[in-house]
């Protein structure tokens, strides 16, 4: 019979793997369900004494990552949502149950911005970075015998409820719209990097994290790239994947933007600013450019046009990118090629994004096929 506490708990004392431990709980039930519990944890191997936190198996799983700077960054900018509501309980109490809470909880979440609730929820892809980050947690514990199992495993995301960012803003521009866009934008500081983005489709990170010693004749060394780590711009030196390590040809528009790019630096800042390890594209009065800063660059020159009555809608630096991919696609580029150039790691992936066959198209190519019978 468990004895009887002054607190009006029942302890049993009991041996798990030949450890004495206490087992507590209100009622003979209780105390039963608990050992049951326990013992079966041991059986499967799992530590019956392993009492760690949430917040603890993250730093356990965070250490244990191979991970670019900017990766573990935002690992922790959506584990923190999770950790405001579970951090501090302990891994073995969360139960599907739990987990459901968690995710009706992040549905509710207002963005705050700058300490102030803006009003804004958060977006389906959002709550489900941070669901996808308590399942990778609790798969590291269950992996390592510390749970018996992943109860994130059976819980649904959320379908996506707002139309992809790719289909808003990550479009390709008309020719009509780049050339008024550039027309209006031709004495910014950054236009020369937009064009070369335009030309090469590069990615924004990947443009603003070329030097001088990068560019051979009319190739460019793609190995490294601009990404943003605690609020910072700082150089990575791995590309996004091990394809995006890469020479990408050089167009003679692409050449012309760079030997404009050094006539205006030369003028700017003089040699110096030539030198194999000089950035070509520098922030203006130094520093690195990042994404933001060329998003901001858009916005302000969409606004300037739209006021004059060019409606050019809302478009994003890696807009740029889907613009030449587009025109290589619709120029008779192949497949294969426009994949290398990107750096896309699989062909697939250039297919999904880029290849789409009409109905009309799908006619006019089977007019071109002649049987020999």
């Amino acid at each position: 019979m468990p004895k009887k506490r002054k607190d009006g708990l029942r302890e049993r004392k009991v041996t798990i793997n030949g450890k004495r431990i206490s087992v507590y709980g209100h009622s003979v039930d209780e105390i039963d369900e608990k050992i049951k519990k326990l013992k079966e944890d041991a059986e499967q191997g799992i530590k019956a004494d392993k009492n760690i936190t949430l917040d603890d198996l993250f730093d356990l799983w965070i250490e244990s990552k191979e991970a670019k700077e900017s990766s573990i960054c935002n690992y922790k900018r959506n584990y923190a949502h999770v950790s405001g509501y579970i951090g501090n309980m302990k891994i073995k109490d969360i139960n599907e149950e739990v987990c459901e809470k968690v995710k009706n909880k992040l549905r509710n979440q207002k963005i705050v911005r700058k300490g102030a609730e803006t009003g804004k929820k958060l977006s389906s892809t959002g709550i489900n970075s941070r669901l996808n980050i308590l399942s990778s947690l609790l798969q590291f514990a269950s992996d390592r015998r510390m749970i018996a199992y992943n109860p994130m495993s059976g819980i649904k995301r959320l379908k996506r409820a707002e139309p992809k960012i790719a289909d808003r803003e990550h479009r390709a521009l008309t020719p009509e719209e780049l050339s008024t866009f550039f027309s209006k934008a031709k004495d910014s500081e950054y236009v020369s990097v937009m064009r070369f983005m335009a030309y090469t489709g590069m990615r924004c990170g990947e443009a603003t994290a070329l030097t001088w010693g990068d560019i051979e004749s009319d190739k460019a060394h793609v190995t490294k790239t601009t990404s943003i780590v605690d609020g910072k711009p700082v150089i990575n030196q791995t590309p996004k994947t091990d394809s995006s390590v890469r020479y990408v040809p050089l167009s003679t528009e692409a050449q012309k933007v760079l030997a404009d790019q050094k006539k205006r630096l030369m003028m700017l800042y003089g040699g110096s600013a030539l030198r194999e390890e000089a950035r070509i594209f520098p922030k203006n009065g130094g520093g690195l450019i990042t994404s933001n800063l060329i998003n901001s660059t858009i916005y302000y020159f969409i606004g300037k046009l739209n006021q004059k009555g060019n409606q050019i809608d809302r478009f994003s630096p890696h807009a740029f990118r889907h613009t030449f991919a587009t025109q290589c696609v619709n120029q008779g580029m192949k497949p294969q090629t426009l994949q290398k150039i990107l750096g896309h790691k699989t062909l697939a992936m250039t297919m999904d994004l880029y290849y789409h066959t009409s109905e009309d198209q799908k006619q006019e190519e089977m007019q071109k096929i002649k049987f020999a019978f």
